[in-house]
């Protein structure tokens, strides 16, 4: 089996460091480039299944690939469980701003995010265990999963078999794509941040 998991292109927001999870934004001019040469680098891929979060920002830069490459649409589906973290009332903050306006739930994450829950937002584990279940949908084929960062992360470290300690070990691009091949007894991974 083999998994093409992309991020999504580059949002003003991100270009700012600022949290976006549920927030529905739309990609900037630099993310639709990053969107025309992901469908340029995917155009020979032949994938049986497309999965891909339902918000803006990951519909948007779908379309922009479809451009390139020969999808039927009842190939895509779009999987709630790929949706970006809750970040409650982080959303729209840096880390900076996170720092001095939440400083005591601030170091709280810092110290043991895997327990940590966003204030008003998203368990950290309730969010990793939803964002892993997409790997139950997938069997033989080959799997373009269209989605943001932390999901990104969460579904290599489990593949990975770091499970949530190793989530922060890698760091998903905007506009780039990881591939993995998935076998029965070991995994293979060709690309990380291929862009």
């Amino acid at each position: 089996m083999k998994v093409v998991l992309v991020r999504h292109g580059e949002t003003e927001g991100n270009s700012k460091g600022l949290y976006e999870g549920k927030k529905e934004v739309s990609i900037n001019e630099n993310g639709r480039n990053q969107s025309k040469k992901l469908g340029n680098l995917l155009k020979d891929y032949k994938f049986s299944k497309v999965y891909c979060s339902p918000q803006k920002r990951c519909k948007e830069t779908l379309d922009i690939i479809i451009e390139t490459l020969d999808f039927k649409p009842e190939s895509i589906e779009y999987k709630e469980k790929l949706k970006e973290i809750d970040f409650g009332l982080w959303e729209g903050l840096s880390y900076k701003e996170i720092e001095k306006v939440f400083p005591r739930q601030w170091e709280e994450f810092i110290k043991d995010y895997k327990e940590f829950s966003f204030p008003e937002g998203e368990s950290f584990i309730d969010f990793y265990e939803r964002a892993t279940k997409i790997l139950d949908f997938l069997d033989d084929g080959s799997y373009l999963i269209l989605t943001h960062g932390g999901v990104i992360r969460a579904v290599l470290s489990k593949l990975l078999g770091s499970g949530i300690e190793g989530f922060y070990s890698i760091k998903p691009k905007q506009g780039a794509f990881s591939e993995i091949n998935y076998y029965k007894d070991f995994i293979e991974i060709e690309y990380i941040n291929k862009d």
